[in-house]
């Protein structure tokens, strides 16, 4: 009977450790999946690039208005952005600050595009206050009813509105950065400026449209 009895503890022993290992191994895949989705790069190269849409853009500051397809042969960096309430877009301000001031004179032109999103009124002065206070001398706009921010955001993003393109000569999106923050250095920056040297040293127009 006693023996009958430990055999029995032992078999009971044995289920629970086996159930307990799969338990163990459902929460391990549970932490692998939830961190491989909060540490996923916020950012997307574009495999075959597609023609960026023309944007609808109002009250621009530090420029004359521009149209999209007025800037061919220059290499385009468009940062959505937002304030007060938005930390992602005024750690970005230095390095878009970088980013203007390193390689305007090479073709780069940075555009910032604000798109309100308190629940007071826009107020239009406010805009024109944090462009300073973030210290942006590149032209600076305004997406009315986020207008155009809806046809370029990329599918699956649209819990993210801090969102950066990149844009080659020809009017082509090549990178998309689709929100949160970059800081020189860490890997998004490094990922965009790399993107940027790489279109700015592409020919305009190439030999086959000369």
């Amino acid at each position: 009977m006693s023996r009958l009895l430990t055999d029995l503890l032992k078999l009971n022993y044995v289920n629970k450790a086996v159930a307990t290992n799969r338990s163990n191994r459902y929460h391990i895949l549970i932490f692998i999946f939830l961190v491989s989705v909060y540490t996923f790069p916020l950012y997307a190269l574009t495999e075959a690039p597609q023609a960026a849409p023309e944007w609808e853009l109002d009250y621009w500051i530090n420029s004359e208005p521009l149209k999209l397809s007025a800037l061919r042969g220059k290499v385009i960096l468009v940062r959505w952005w937002t304030a007060p309430d938005c930390p992602y877009c005024s750690i970005s301000a230095a390095a878009l600050n970088q980013w203007h001031s390193q390689y305007s004179e090479q073709g780069l032109v940075v555009i910032g595009i604000y798109h309100h999103k308190k629940s007071s009124p826009l107020n239009i002065a406010d805009v024109g206050k944090y462009t300073k206070l973030f210290k942006f001398e590149f032209p600076v706009a305004i997406d009315l009813r986020w207008r155009t921010l809806r046809h370029w955001l990329p599918a699956g993003s649209k819990s993210w509105t801090s969102a950066s393109f990149i844009i080659g000569k020809y009017g082509k999106i090549h990178h998309i950065h689709s929100g949160g923050a970059y800081t020189a250095g860490d890997d998004d920056y490094k990922q965009m400026d790399a993107v940027i040297q790489t279109l700015l040293q592409k020919p305009y127009p190439t030999p086959a449209d000369t």
